[in-house]
């Protein structure tokens, strides 16, 4: 038989069993809540680190941070922050220094780069495959001092004859690639004279489809343009020089700066044509400016070989009619030239680009940057 005692804790326990159920209930859910608000408070690092960082920065350090409204500036997926740096701290302290803080962080570095002639320190800090936050410290607050920017407008003569004339007008220093023997390209080469440009030969070299009989009407014209003008890999020594010699023809009585390719696929990897082709840009002291893509290894171990004046484009502008597409690429060409110091655009005479170029010069020219032609960067170099 159950006791008595046995048989009042049975009925207490039926009296108060909901009850129990009820606080066992609340305890676990607050519990779960408190785990819940520290894995917060965990996640929350990737947005405080950031306040973080420059709290260091403006407290311990008494860095100056300089605020920059500026539309050149505006990134999509990071902020951009600059400092001015004080000139009795070796910018290496300051590595020291960030690094302490963002090995105790979801952080790392993503890159970091030292511009010695304006030193001027570039530092992404970024998560995974994401940069969460760019930092320049600058010795000063003149932030876009002496920066060139090199505008080149390829395929001149291919284009609208109203759209070529118009980015011509343009009050800036333009480099106009002229595609000799071409629908109006003298035209336009008098008019860059005119104007005070500095003119380079857009020297027409086979591409990788070539030749083609059918299909667009434009693509059909260029391999007929190719087969007339071109630098062909099938053409002879003699050949391509004598080819060479008709393209410098065009712009005789007139100064020309350098060359550049027009298409080129197949000729910019073969050896002996532009083996050539450098041996003809050296002989008439001249520069040579590569706008053949990425593959760029073996055109400039071949300009180091030749001695030859080489400079390398940082990318071309215009690929999209988009002017939200072309004002981001134009932007992304902005941070590289305050980055390195100068950037090379390749753009192309159209509409949009015109656009652009109209929107930013006085902007662009209000902050210290200076439009250049291409001669004076192979003047700075050497």
């Amino acid at each position: 038989m159950i006791s008595l005692r046995y048989m009042r804790i049975l009925k207490i326990f039926n009296k108060y069993f909901f009850s129990i159920v009820f606080f066992i209930t609340i305890f676990t859910s607050c519990s779960s809540k408190g785990n819940s608000q520290n894995e917060k408070v965990i996640n929350n690092k990737k947005l405080l680190s950031s306040q973080k960082i420059d709290s260091f920065f403006q407290k311990r350090l008494f860095f100056e941070k300089i605020t920059y409204r500026d539309s050149l500036l505006k990134k999509k997926n990071f902020f951009y922050k600059v400092y001015k740096f004080p000139k009795n701290i070796p910018y290496t302290d300051l590595l020291v220094y960030l690094k302490s803080i963002l090995d105790s962080s979801v952080y790392y570095f993503k890159d970091v780069y030292y511009d010695r002639n304006r030193d001027k320190l570039s530092i992404t800090i970024g998560k995974e495959d994401k940069d969460i936050i760019k930092y320049l410290f600058v010795r000063d607050k003149k932030l876009y001092s002496n920066v060139k920017i090199a505008i080149v407008v390829i395929n001149f003569g291919f284009y609208n004859i109203e759209d070529e004339l118009r980015i011509l007008s343009l009050p800036i220093k333009l480099n106009v690639a002229i595609l000799p023997y071409f629908k109006h390209s003298k035209e336009i080469l008098k008019e860059a004279k005119i104007r005070g440009h500095e003119i380079l030969i857009n020297i027409p070299m086979e591409p990788k489809y070539y030749p083609i009989i059918s299909g667009k009407k434009r693509e059909v014209e260029i391999s007929n343009y190719m087969t007339d003008y071109g630098i062909l890999v099938s053409l002879n020594t003699d050949k391509i020089k004598r080819r060479l010699d008709i393209l410098y023809k065009f712009f005789e009585g007139y100064s020309v700066a350098g060359v550049t390719n027009f298409r080129g696929f197949k000729v910019l990897r073969d050896e002996e044509s532009l083996g050539i082709i450098y041996d003809f840009i050296k002989q008439k002291n001249l520069y040579f400016l590569y706008t053949g893509g990425l593959d760029y290894f073996y055109t400039d171990s071949l300009a180091f070989k030749k001695g030859i004046e080489y400079i390398r484009y940082d990318g071309i502008l215009d690929n999209s009619n988009s002017y939200k597409d072309v004002k981001r690429r134009f932007n992304k060409f902005l941070y590289k030239g305050i980055k390195k110091g100068e950037v090379v655009i390749v753009v192309r005479p159209k509409k949009i680009t015109y656009k652009i170029l109209s929107d930013y010069i006085d902007k662009l020219e209000a902050r210290g940057m200076e439009f250049v032609f291409l001669s004076s960067l192979v003047i700075d170099k050497d």
